[in-house]
């Protein structure tokens, strides 16, 4: 079969790239579940300091010790993993596409190339049904420029009718493994390494600065057939067993190596997927495709992750307060899921990742009050004193108490805990994804028992004593509850009446900050209590306290009172 030019018309003096074996678009070739975990720098770091100082600091390497060398050796040294392919230089040149679901490389290693096309579904965040659409084997003459374009013929076998052009060159060192499970196929590694990667000669031709990654790609193939071949349940099946062994593998490897979840690879970060540098909030809940509460469950559960991990990198590199307040809400909101699904709490859920959302939940807490307490109420409650200024001692030793506050909160995230809780939770997730859910409520109308579990946390919140009744702990209870019947609302928003969208979620809003007022006031004075203030100072913020609670109970008795019932359109 004659071969064909894929890339732009050649020029004189250079050779075009032709295929050495006909392509095969379109028609899914292979099926794999990815997971992708990210080799943390300054975790891996301490990883390798710990290693050298209990003397197993690898001796298959010469000179200075890299990270690529030390997860390599700790690979190779694990039972049931066998090396598939030696760690070798590779070049990948990452194309830029508008369908995000499609990812086009060139690989370049060992003076051969190849191109490859995969379609990806995303199963939940951070897992990936990939589809190879084409895997070809290039032939090459002169070498290409690394700006050169993917011909428009290879665009429209792509379904991409415009020319392919690069995005990112990435230069890496990449190590295979293979690990025998028991719970399933086996699970493939591939470490790809540029932390410690020198840039070649040509890196002046490079179209951006080379980035700096570590990272481990799980994959198992599920199904080698197309769904036209297979039934959809056998299909299903079979990816749900990959994603088992996939997971399986990787709660393996937190185990012994400085790796954590990641929702973005070093690909996607190519083409412009990088996470946000600013703290991501909670985003709409989108309840189009789902007509059950198991489905809903997934859906709500798939955006609470992406508000978690969103938030995670900040919160470990950054001083920014904002971050911890959404990784905070991020947790909350996870916790009300449960509240709002409660058949769905099993055992995977009660023994990995409740123990840990308590552990995680504790620490962010500490530090979100006591960036409330530095930055708001305390600045407030010295202003309401005559003199101001005999404060600044106390608000010195509350901000050197934030800070170690925020310091073991970033260790937190450093951890092989919160690596574990991160997995278990998107294990658990993806479990869910591919399970039917508790009978019968797992297939109810999905109105229906939105509109339940709305009724019952509005009647725990509006059925209990008077708030101005109640003690500080009282008070705080009853703004939980009106925060979970808030986050309930904003799961269900897309089912529920226009006047509660419009009218009954601000008015929590409202009176989840009024109570919130009562309990940071609260909170500032346990903290005065346990700092080196005046006698008088702890007088005045007793007093200051129980003012602030005083009015905080009787608006929120006011807001309480004017709370309408929150409806559920069961049409919708």
């Amino acid at each position: 079969m004659p071969t064909r030019c894929i890339f732009g018309n050649a020029a004189p003096g250079r050779s075009c790239v032709t295929w050495t074996r006909p392509a095969r678009f379109g028609a899914p070739m292979s099926r794999t579940v990815e997971l992708v975990l990210e080799i943390e720098a300054q975790s891996a770091n301490e990883w390798m300091n710990e290693r050298a100082a209990h003397g197993r600091r690898g001796q298959s390497h010469a000179g200075t010790p890299s990270i690529g060398h030390e997860l390599a050796d700790r690979l190779s040294r694990t039972r049931s993993v066998e090396l598939l392919h030696a760690r070798e230089p590779v070049t990948v040149r990452v194309f830029q596409i508008g369908d995000a679901a499609l990812r086009v490389l060139l690989e370049e290693r060992s003076g051969a190339r190849r191109l490859l096309a995969t379609r990806a579904k995303r199963l939940v965040p951070g897992v990936r049904l990939n589809e190879a659409i084409c895997d070809v084997a290039l032939e090459a003459g002169t070498p290409l420029a690394f700006n050169d374009a993917l011909s428009s013929e290879v665009g429209h076998a792509l379904g991409m009718p415009d020319a392919l052009v690069p995005s990112s060159v990435l230069l890496m060192n990449r190590t295979v493994w293979r690990w025998q499970t028991s719970v399933g196929p086996v699970v493939d590694i591939a470490l790809l390494d540029a932390y410690d990667l020198a840039a070649p000669e040509s890196a002046a031709t490079h179209p951006r600065a080379l980035p700096r990654f570590c990272e481990l790609h799980l994959s198992a193939t599920c199904d080698p057939g197309t769904e036209s071949h297979k039934g959809h349940d056998e299909a299903a099946r079979a990816a749900a067993a990959a994603a088992r062994a996939v997971f399986a593998v990787a709660e393996r490897l937190v185990d012994i190596l400085p790796a954590f979840p990641t929702l973005t690879d070093v690909f996607a970060r190519a083409r412009g997927e990088a996470p946000s540098s600013e703290p991501v909030r909670a985003a709409r809940v989108e309840l189009f495709d789902a007509k059950t509460p198991h489905e809903a469950l997934v859906a709500i559960g798939c955006n609470v992750a992406r508000h978690w991990f969103g938030n995670e990198h900040g919160v470990r590199e950054s001083s920014t307060t904002e971050f911890v307040h959404q990784m905070r809400v991020a947790l909350r909101r996870m916790k009300t899921l449960l509240k709002t699904f409660p058949r769905w709490t099993d055992d995977t859920w009660m023994t990995r990742v409740a123990p840990g959302i308590d552990w995680l939940g504790g620490l962010l807490g500490e530090a979100r009050d006591l960036d409330v307490f530095v930055d708001a109420t305390l600045p407030t409650l010295a202003a309401a004193d005559i003199d101001a200024k005999t404060w600044h001692k106390a608000h010195a030793a509350a901000e050197a108490r934030r800070l170690q506050a925020r310091a073991s909160v970033q260790q937190a995230l450093r951890s092989r805990r919160h690596a574990a809780l991160s997995l278990a939770w998107l294990d658990w997730l993806a479990g869910q994804h591919f399970a039917n859910g508790p009978q019968p409520e797992a297939d109810l109308p999905l109105t229906a028992y939105a509109a339940k579990r709305v009724r019952k946390h509005y009647q725990r919140l509006t059925a209990e004593s008077a708030l101005t009744a109640l003690d500080v702990a009282g008070r705080h209870r009853r703004r939980i509850e009106a925060k979970r019947l808030r986050y309930t609302l904003e799961f269900f928003e897309g089912l529920a009446s226009p006047k509660t969208r419009r009218e009954v979620a601000k008015q929590l809003g409202r009176l989840q900050s009024v109570l919130g007022e009562g309990s940071d006031a609260a909170t500032a004075l346990r903290f005065l209590e346990e700092l080196e203030v005046t006698p008088y100072q702890k007088g005045f913020a007793r007093g200051w306290c129980e003012a602030v609670n005083r009015c905080a109970a009787h608006e929120g008795e006011r807001l309480l009172r004017e709370l309408r019932k929150p409806k559920i359109v069961r049409d919708a």
